[in-house]
């Protein structure tokens, strides 16, 4: 999922584009990515984070990335193996900031 709107779109203090698995709800302030044959979702959320996004985000007072003009945005795709094996060493490490988030809440806990 893509974020649609608010300050984040502009600050990046949190992830623009986050990943979900399972039962979830979405509102109308989401774009939902589907993964396809040209593109791994992995890898594009990782791309989509690191993208410097200000030319599609409109909106003086609330920052608005349209669904036109994240279709309009032109990002760098290399092969399908590529994705692949960029977004399977992106997955590890994504794995290890769990884990290290997950110790931390144990650790504050006690």
């Amino acid at each position: 999922m893509v974020a649609e709107d608010g300050e984040n779109l502009r600050s990046r203090k949190n992830p623009i584009a986050n990943a979900a698995s399972g039962k979830f709800r979405v509102n109308n302030h989401a774009h939902v990515i589907a993964e396809s044959e040209k593109c791994n979702l992995v890898f594009l959320r990782h791309l989509l984070n690191m993208t410097d996004i200000s030319a599609y985000v409109t909106g003086s007072t609330q920052p608005k990335l349209s669904q036109s003009n994240l279709c309009a945005m032109k990002l760098p795709l290399p092969s399908m193996a590529e994705q692949n094996a960029i977004a399977n060493v992106l997955s590890l490490f994504d794995r290890k900031i769990e884990l290290n988030n997950q110790l931390n809440d144990y650790l504050l806990a006690a």
